[in-house]
């Protein structure tokens, strides 16, 4: 952390030069709040992204079993009902 630092206070030297130390400081200060709020919005955004996707399997595991009751083995004509497994192929097939 204090490398990331020192080159983010070095790289604000490099483009702004001999402005003060309290000035070059601050602006490290300022943009490192700034690169962290972009981050936080971003990871809000993710996890926004992955929650349906958290459920997903919970929701399919439930239609199989609601459809595996509906279906009976002289349906399927097959000497033993489908598994969950097959089932959950064919709802996403």
């Amino acid at each position: 952390m204090r490398r990331t630092w020192e080159a983010r206070i070095e790289t604000l030297h490099g483009k702004f030069g001999e402005i003060g130390d309290a000035r070059v400081t601050v602006m490290a200060a300022l943009t490192a709040c700034d690169e962290l709020a972009d981050a936080g919005a971003r990871i809000r955004s993710l996890e926004e992204e992955v929650e349906p996707l958290r459920n997903a399997p919970a929701a399919a595991t439930d239609r199989a079993r609601m459809i595996r009751h509906k279906i009976s083995p002289e349906d399927v004509k097959s000497p033993r009902p489908p598994t969950e497994a097959a089932l959950f192929f064919l709802l996403w097939a």
